[in-house]
């Protein structure tokens, strides 16, 4: 809606100046304390690419997904209607526990730093310190094209979500489990605010009919919902077209 109003009105904003007012709009209008993840994403995405978004400085750089690799979409069909409230609630305890631990934000804490906490706020600390390394690792194992890499950071960070940071859920939890069984997943875990939603994967693109059978049959095997199981391809961000 921005790059429409952006065009029509000539304000002449750069796509990350609107990624900024979009995100103010979620914070301070809709109410969810959400990072810019999602807003860069949109507004600087890049054709075959995963974005590697550090939000202290600002930078946004494509890591290049390997070709033969697809990446799927993985609906649980549950609402997520649980999942503002419980998000600001995060938001909270993280910063909670960086006052804990005398740090500005849990990205300058290390786990030796656990040791001040314990409790809920222990786990919610945990799940973020470990999880910006599995980041910086998982960028890494992309460029190499290290499968096993990508499938356990992948994992652990499902499973650290479900664990420590506490946003999944039993269908989530059977999405995954189902995806890492599947032939061809070199990757999958639960994406978004967690509580429904959906998991995404990388899979063998080659894999990628058998891929979705095979987790079909399983999820609904344990009584869920006919999930809804697709492929998508990293595309450029938000743009006019002029019909």
């Amino acid at each position: 809606m921005l790059t429409a109003w952006n065009s029509l009105c000539e304000f002449g904003l750069k796509p990350r100046e609107l990624a900024e007012i979009a995100w103010r709009a979620e914070n301070e209008y809709v109410g969810v304390k959400c990072g810019k993840m999602d807003q860069l994403a949109v507004a600087l995405g890049e054709p075959g690419a995963a974005l590697f978004i550090d939000t202290r400085d600002g930078s946004v750089e494509p890591v290049v997904i390997p070709s033969d690799l697809q990446l799927v979409v993985l609906d649980t069909r549950r609402p997520r209607s649980l999942a503002g409230a419980a998000y600001n609630q995060r938001v909270e305890e993280c910063a909670e526990a960086a006052v804990k631990m005398s740090v500005e934000t849990l990205r300058d804490a290390t786990l030796a730093d656990l040791d001040y906490l314990d409790g809920t706020l222990l786990k919610r600390a945990r799940h973020v310190i470990t999880e910006n390394q599995r980041v910086l690792d998982f960028r890494k194992a992309l460029g190499a094209e290290d499968r096993q890499s990508l499938f356990d950071l992948a994992q652990a960070s499902h499973l650290s979500l479900r664990d420590d940071y506490e946003v999944s859920c039993p269908e989530l939890d059977a999405m995954a489990e189902a995806a890492w069984s599947a032939p061809g997943c070199v990757a999958a875990r639960l994406t978004g605010a967690g509580f429904g939603g959906c998991c995404v994967a990388l899979v063998d693109r080659s894999a990628y009919p058998g891929f979705a059978d095979a987790v079909r049959g399983r999820y609904s095997g344990q009584g869920f919902a006919e999930p809804s199981i697709f492929p998508v391809e990293p595309t450029a961000g938000t743009s006019v077209m002029y019909l």
